[in-house]
């Protein structure tokens, strides 16, 4: 039996993997933690160390840094812990990195402002030098370089990223009286995408960001208020409250909880009382004091996601049920966590019948944009089990789409959802190509930031395309300004009138075109010659297609660090597939297609080269085997390298 036979480990024996410490001080290392759990807090409050607390209050522990180059007595201003909390990197009189225990610091860089953060795939570090983002590698191989060109007049600051890899920071503008926005950057994109805009003070804080890139959490007077990214004006859920005047820093933790210090006078200009609470990401959630002190200036704050629930190696796990419904199911359980808890929040689900492919396949860049599962079900009833997930995610009321007209999906399905507490909507035309205009529109109006053109005759090219469309959710909505990436679908070798109709209301020079496949490419020639801006994804077969879609400039032509998970399911059959892109484009990486024999030499060439920490199989052995399965995971982390484990529920994603 081969070694990785022996290490692969079921959903239940995964946790086990995930106890063993690696960091010095008595804090959270040495205890077992459950899948997406918290780690620790680290936090500072002025002078030449910084504190670490469990969230229980437990395990307090003071790091102070040391090296052979570290000068002793520097002020330390800010932390950032590693994803995988090996190693932290501060600002002290410059960017230092140091083991977890402080010991070993070395100097990376110069930096002017305090904010700094790591990539998911924990090999760069991302800094504000007080006009754009610059990035630097951990280990100071190369001087910084910026992410991108910086606007005049502008500054760039506070940055933040998700498990996805997206960079979310504030950017100001002058004049004086320009609203502050929020800004969005994926590593090898030629700039970043403002998202929204507010009035307020100069250098505020345009927002912090959830670990799954979903929702923002902002400081406003007396509280803090959590919204779904895009959503406009003050409101949204209050977590918190606190007395107007008050300085309070706040920061999403690993599982979606919030961290925030509430710092107050004590009667003298240089002295403050504080508490550290957490808090449930849940409209007016009670929250718990973890420690309380008193400090000069300099407070900061970093929920440190802990070794304690990181796997020791790589992740290689398999995502499958006993059917299609049961694999989409789990799949929706891979990716969204309970209502009931934080984390990972699904805001809305998509259905799609299990028996046929051409809804679906559109319908898995809406539940990716609109962050949600795609879940399928027979077109003459709601299946029990995507019944019960639905009330497993989705709040009362929340929308579930409907892909497909009254023969997809029955009108038993629409009072079905309606039973349960929620809102069907249901998104068709009179067939295939018209349902996939219709989801479109949904997406984003007539202003798409990118269109993907593939074949509605076969799945996989549209499938491929609809994960790549997906990328496009952080963008601005209800505006005029291009919006959200949208997938129609040809009638090989011409457009289907439906797709002709909606390209014909568009300004093709507005929007970024991808033809996906041979079969799209003739229908776009042969229909609209000429059309500009075209980009051809066009392999010699499905898996050479599905190759250049993910390294195409959806997924930021393949730059390494840009996702830290990729998919894998067969390019033979559509409902495992599909599953698996909804899954994998919630997460920011591409789906690749197996055959018979595995994955092709540029597909594991693209697992070779991108730093990730797992790589996900969907569907079962008959499906995807273990042999692939092993190669695609030897490709990736190294021979006998990793792990396995199956069908965990909301797992690590970093």
């Amino acid at each position: 039996m081969s070694i990785n036979k022996l290490l692969r480990v079921s959903a239940g024996m995964a946790a086990a993997v995930l106890g063993v410490g690696l960091m010095a001080w008595p804090a959270p290392a040495a205890k077992a933690a459950a899948a997406y759990g918290n780690g620790f807090i680290a936090y500072g409050t002025g002078g030449t160390s910084w504190n670490v607390v469990d969230p229980s209050g437990s395990n307090q522990a003071s790091i102070t840094p040391s090296g052979p180059s570290y000068p002793p007595g520097l002020s330390v201003n800010s932390v950032s812990y590693s994803p995988d909390a090996r190693q932290v990197a501060f600002s002290a009189s410059g960017l230092w990195v140091a083991s977890a225990d402080g010991s070993g610091a070395h100097r990376v860089a110069d930096i002017r402002f305090r904010d700094l953060i790591w990539m998911p795939d924990g090999t760069d570090l991302v800094f504000s030098d007080g006009t754009t983002m610059m990035s630097v590698p951990a280990d100071g191989s190369r001087p910084p370089t910026p992410l991108f060109a910086p606007v005049s007049l502008c500054w760039d600051y506070h940055p933040h990223v998700t498990t996805r890899g997206a960079i979310f920071f504030t950017r100001f503008c002058k004049p004086e009286g320009q609203p502050t926005s929020l800004a969005v950057y994926h590593l090898g994109d030629p700039a970043p995408s403002i998202l929204s805009t507010e009035r307020g003070a100069i250098f505020g804080d345009a927002g912090v960001v959830s670990p799954n890139g979903t929702r923002i959490l902002r400081t406003l007077p007396g509280k803090l208020v959590v919204q779904e990214i895009g959503s406009n004006g003050d409101s949204g859920d209050t977590v918190a409250t606190f007395p107007e005047g008050d300085s309070v820093f706040a920061r999403f933790g690993s599982s979606g909880d919030i961290a925030y210090l509430d710092l107050r006078r004590d009667g003298s200009p240089q002295n403050y009382t504080y508490r550290l609470y957490t808090v449930a990401d849940s409209p007016l959630a009670v929250a718990r004091i973890v420690i309380e002190g008193s400090s000069s200036t300099g407070i900061f704050l970093d929920w440190v996601n802990g070794s304690s629930r990181l796997p020791l190696r790589p992740v290689a796990e398999r995502v499958g049920g006993t059917d299609r419904i049961d694999t989409a199911v789990k799949a929706s359980r891979w990716a969204f966590d309970a209502i009931g808890a934080s984390g990972r929040r699904a805001a809305v689900a998509v259905l799609a019948r299990s028996d046929l492919y051409p809804d679906a396949l559109t319908g898995t860049s809406l539940a990716i944009q609109m962050g949600g599962p795609l879940l399928l079900t027979p077109s003459g009833s709601l299946a029990p089990a995507v019944g019960a997930e639905l009330h497993r995610i989705l709040a009362p009321g929340s929308t579930v789409y409907l892909a497909g007209g009254t023969t997809a999906l029955n009108p038993a399905v629409a009072d079905a959802v309606r039973r349960l507490g929620f809102t069907p909507i249901r998104l068709a035309g009179a067939d295939r190509y018209a349902t996939a205009v219709a989801i479109a529109t949904a997406i984003s109006g007539h202003h798409p930031k990118s269109i993907l053109l593939a074949t509605g005759s076969d799945f996989p090219d549209a499938l491929t395309a609809a994960v790549a469309a997906g990328q496009e959710r952080y963008t601005t909505r209800g505006t005029d300004a291009p919006a959200g990436g949208v997938v129609l679908l040809t009638e090989d070798p011409n457009l289907p009138t439906a797709t002709s109709a909606y390209l014909n209301t568009l300004t093709p020079s507005a929007s970024a075109t991808y033809v996906v496949g041979g079969p799209a490419a003739t229908a776009l020639d042969r229909s609209l010659p000429g059309w500009p801006n075209v980009t051809r994804l066009v392999g010699v077969d499905r898996f050479d297609t599905a190759a250049r879609v993910a390294t195409s400039a959806l997924f930021s032509n393949g730059a390494s660090g840009r996702y830290t998970t990729t998919a894998v399911a067969t390019g033979l059959n559509f409902p495992d597939a599909m599953s698996g892109g909804a899954l994998i484009g919630s997460l920011g990486g591409p789906l690749l297609l197996a055959d018979a024999n595995g994955l092709t030499t540029q597909e594991k060439t693209i697992l070779y080269g991108n730093h990730l920490s797992d790589v996900v199989v969907v569907g079962g052995n008959a499906a995807v085997s273990d042999r692939t399965l092993d190669n695609a995971a030897d490709t990736a982390f190294g021979p006998h390298a990793w792990v396995t484990a199956t069908n965990r529920v909301a797992p690590p994603l970093l």
